[in-house]
């Protein structure tokens, strides 16, 4: 006899009701009599269909929740994860679970480990077709025969993005996340920086690489074009001339939150010097706000020492204010003036 599934509902309770269609069962059920089921739901597992059904993923154990968890790796990323695999067809384990770090952006790599999508913490099973893995070759020394299809069973870890910033997008400056900062704000153009500082270089991009000097605390202006002693001693030492690690930082800055710790990963076409490869890494501390007075025409221009605790907060035009001013000569800083009005 055939089944028709009705919809039902029962508050607190998943409840599945069921109508035969026939005559009388085996069991005594009279015919058309709706049968009732209870159901408890007490697993889901997700199953994602990627690259057109190449892959399938299921996911075993779902990320923790908190921030950043719904969060992807970007192309560029580079991961750590731990994996298992195994010959779908056989059973046969050519990889026992181990850690694994690699980058997304790397085209040597199984297309697999470029096609996957998994958060941090999350631990899943993928069934992987011959075209994402060893393909028709297959891989003799791993034991996995030709146009094999896989099973992997990966844990994410965690990954740093990896992100062109460089003007051109033409990857001569890649920016890598060590540690998120807070806020969505960001230093803008005159923005007077405060960070720590390290710079290494590499005489070719895969050779280990080379403190030029400890880490220091530097200030700068973002493109002011000039920097002050501490940053420019720095750059020197790095073969960089005066202005070269300041180049690297007028694009590195405007992308950080503060307190956030990045790497510049910056090549000859951007900061110049000997090396093919220079490495810039910068924890932004805090910043000073250098901007021009609204309507005039940049004439003027505010530093403003101390922020507001209600930061969009504005007199109007009838309020009445109360203000502090000194006047004094640029330069020299001579006091001219000064008053509360």
């Amino acid at each position: 006899s055939a089944f028709t599934v009705l919809p039902a509902a029962r508050d607190g309770e998943a409840l599945l009701s069921v109508r035969r269609e026939g005559g009388p069962s085996a069991e005594g059920l009279p015919a058309e009599a709706v049968l009732e089921y209870e159901v408890e739901l007490r697993e889901l597992r997700e199953v994602q269909v990627l690259c057109d059904g190449l892959l399938l993923q299921k996911t075993l154990v779902r990320a923790p929740k908190g921030p950043g968890s719904w969060e992807l790796p970007g192309e560029r990323a580079e991961v750590r994860c731990s994996w298992r695999g195994e010959v779908e067809a056989t059973g046969f384990v050519f990889r026992g679970e181990a850690p694994f770090r690699y980058s997304r952006a790397d085209a040597s790599l199984l297309r697999v480990w470029r096609e996957l999508k998994m958060k941090r913490g999350e631990v899943a099973e993928l069934k992987v077709a011959p075209e994402l893995a060893y393909g028709p070759g297959g891989e003799p020394e791993l034991g996995v025969p030709p146009d094999a299809s896989l099973l992997l069973r990966v844990a994410m870890g965690d990954w740093n993005d990896v992100e062109d910033v460089s003007p051109s997008r033409d990857g001569s400056a890649l920016k890598v996340v060590e540690s998120r900062g807070e806020g969505w704000q960001r230093p803008m153009q005159r923005y007077v920086c405060t960070l720590s500082l390290e710079v290494e270089v590499r005489a070719c991009a895969e050779s280990a690489p080379e403190k030029v000097a400890p880490e220091a605390e530097v200030t700068m202006a973002l493109g002011g074009g000039s920097v002050e002693a501490p940053l420019e001693e720095v750059s020197r030492l790095a073969g960089l001339g005066a202005w070269g690690v300041g180049a690297a930082l007028d694009v590195l800055l405007p992308t950080m939150q503060r307190r956030e710790r990045a790497v510049l990963r910056c090549s000859q076409a951007l900061v110049g010097g000997p090396h093919e490869r220079v490495d810039v890494r910068a924890t932004l501390s805090s910043w000073v706000r250098v901007e021009p007075v609204p309507h005039t025409a940049e004439a003027v221009v505010r530093t403003v020492l101390v922020e507001a605790e209600q930061e969009h907060e504005r007199p109007n035009e009838d309020a009445r204010c109360e203000i502090t001013f000194a006047v004094r000569a640029a330069g020299s800083g001579a006091l001219l003036e000064e008053a509360t009005e």
